[in-house]
């Protein structure tokens, strides 16, 4: 996460602090520079950035290989640094935030399986209706137009009472006129809501011809169908008892906190490849199992309370018209199950239908849209294994770079801010912000290999502040860090003229009342900016680096590279420009590729060999 906002008002604040290289390592003031990079962060985004398309699965080693690749030919020297596995305590609120995410897209994504479902249901419901006499589909919209289907009950009930009241009245038509009530159907038709104003029912209401018994089966199983769909549909739809759900780090369960090293603990087991197929059907069961086990607790958490994306409120919307459109006479006013239709003012998410669609059809290109939206939940939730990690640090192994891992408490970022402030590196290469917290040298932009690279000094811009070292770790812990949270409504401009004003957050709350109310405990607020001031402050040790030789350079050999790459990620080089296997001529623009090199995924069945 980061410093929450810092970047954005240092570029409006202090633009000079920022440099930017467009000539990337080439840079003078880069070449032969040793940049310390957060690997653990820069993992995570190679494989965010490329979870779909032909380098889907394989992303983290192949943006590593063209990085370093890059970084080798202008002489500079990389330094790969990961968090070590396990809890920080000190951590707990961005734990907390990220296990919130991660159930709000849970919670999101198990929206839209709902959605298919009830549309594919729907889709099997709009057809059989569109096959029945004209007679019954009349009755069926009058009911419609009557109750809005605001009522459920069992199908097998329905055409029970109306069986009943049949036998009695035989004869009688389904309809009366005048009053707009229903006679045989009165048994299921409630008052119809205020809030969802019937059509106007003083006009006759069509009948049938002949109330035989198959008539009777079709028009109450169609008005089950869709009375349950259509309440389905209103219960999916209804807002949220809150919006997003508060995350403020305060009161935090610390037991909850552990299970985000559960989440990437079992989403990582891999069995070894020389077990049996049957124990790795195993292991994948298990890993399925643990996975879905967390999952639901989380889904748990925030049942009810997350509300639709402007994206799902758009589905739903044309959920509703769709389902009108079916059951409303062409006549009819617009009304919708639930809620009011969009005003005329907001565009259709659907532009392509027009009036002229049927229901049908438009209930196809709605369903064929899902897919799309559900996959954003799924891909936020493919957070990247240990595993990956482990291959990643094999290949830089193989590379000849140098690999550490950054003990608890700390981690890579502040690790690489120590190694630079003791002059053993140049630059703390990352997007994590912390490192301006650090007074460290923060180099941005490493991926993708077409931006320039970004670089601001942590004690520049605290020069450039006129704050004194305390001061401005307080300014930035007032911000949101990852070990505490932001006092709500005190955003960077705010928190930058408390800070000059008072000189610390203990006393900012002391003189400033009303922030001081903002916090539901001021206490647990305090103790965890006192974390914040430690993490920030009590740097490691890394003496102990350049005694072991940890930032020692391995050989460079070329077909070592290749022939691991090829026989254990499946992925050949081919030199840049080439026609590869797919017939397409690779352009040397392209972020994915290397200086000299493109990687090249192979077919799954040429993975190794």
């Amino acid at each position: 996460m980061g410093v929450k906002d810092l970047l954005t008002w240092v570029k409006k604040a202090y633009p000079q602090a920022i440099k930017s290289y467009p000539k990337r390592w080439e840079s003078p003031e880069l070449k032969g520079k040793r940049v310390a990079i957060d690997a653990t962060l820069l993992t995570n985004r190679y494989h965010f950035a490329s979870r779909n398309g032909p380098w889907a699965g394989k992303g983290e080693i192949i943006g590593w290989y063209n990085l370093i690749t890059e970084m080798r030919a202008s002489g500079v020297k990389p330094v790969a640094i990961w968090d070590q596995r396990g809890y920080r305590e000190w951590k707990a609120p961005e734990a907390h935030r990220r296990l919130m995410t991660r159930a709000t897209h849970l919670a999101r994504k198990e929206h839209e399986i709902t959605r298919s479902s009830r549309l594919s249901s729907l889709r099997e419901v709009l057809y059989d209706f569109e096959e029945m006499p004209e007679e019954e589909k009349e009755v069926v919209r009058a009911h419609w137009e009557t109750t809005r289907f605001m009522f459920v009950q069992p199908k097998a009930e329905v055409a029970q009472q109306l069986r009943e009241e049949g036998e009695a009245e035989e004869g009688k038509g389904l309809t009366t006129e005048g009053k707009g009530t229903v006679s045989r159907e009165s048994l299921i038709t409630p008052p119809t809501p205020s809030s969802t104003p019937p059509a106007d029912v003083s006009k006759p209401i069509p009948t049938l011809s002949q109330s035989d018994g198959e008539s009777i089966d079709r028009i109450t199983g169609m008005i089950d169908s869709l009375a349950h769909l259509v309440q389905d549909y209103r219960d999916h739809y209804q807002a949220p008892a809150s919006t997003t759900p508060r995350i403020d780090g305060l009161g935090l369960d610390l037991n909850l906190e552990h299970m985000e090293e559960e989440i990437q603990q079992w989403a990582s087991l891999r069995p070894p490849a020389s077990e049996s197929s049957s124990a790795k059907e195993e292991e994948e069961k298990a890993r399925h199992h643990g996975v879905e086990e967390l999952d639901e607790t989380l889904q748990e958490m925030l049942e009810g309370k997350v509300k639709e994306t402007k994206r799902q409120a758009e589905l739903t919307r044309e959920e509703g018209e769709i389902i009108n459109l079916a059951l409303s006479p062409t006549t009819s006013s617009a009304a919708y199950p639930t809620p009011p239709p969009t005003p005329p003012s907001s565009p259709s998410p659907f532009p392509q239908l027009s009036a002229p669609h049927s229901p049908i059809t438009r209930l196809d290109h709605l369903i064929d849209a899902l897919p799309v939206v559900k996959e954003v939940y799924e891909r936020a939730l493919d957070v990247p294994s240990i595993a990956d990690h482990e291959d990643c640090k094999t290949l830089l192994g193989v590379m000849g770079v140098p690999v550490i891992e950054a003990m608890i408490p700390y981690e890579a970022e502040g690790f690489a801010a120590s190694l630079a402030k003791k002059g053993l590196v140049d630059f703390v290469g990352t997007e994590d912000s912390d490192v301006l917290a650090y007074e460290g040298p923060l180099l941005r932009n490493l991926s993708p290999l077409s931006s320039p690279l970004s670089y601001v000094s942590g004690s520049h811009l605290r020069q450039l502040t006129s704050l004194t070292p305390p001061q401005y770790l307080d300014f930035l812990i007032l911000l949101g860090t990852d070990a505490s949270p932001r006092i709500p409504k005190v955003g960077p401009m705010t928190a930058f003229k408390l800070i000059r004003q008072h000189s610390s957050i203990e006393f900012i709350l002391e003189h400033e009342p009303t922030i001081a109310k903002r916090l539901d405990d001021r206490g647990k607020f305090m103790v965890m900016v006192n974390n914040a001031r430690r993490v920030f402050n009590e740097l490691p040790e890394v003496e102990g680096v350049v005694e072991e030789g940890m930032l020692e350079e391995g050989a460079w050999d070329e077909g070592k590279i290749e022939t691991f790459l090829e026989e254990e990620h499946g992925i050949k080089l081919v030199e840049a420009g080439e026609q590869v296997e797919n017939g397409t001529e690779q352009s040397s623009g392209s972020e994915d590729k290397s200086v000299d090199f493109v990687a090249e995924a192979l077919a799954n069945e040429q993975r190794r060999g």
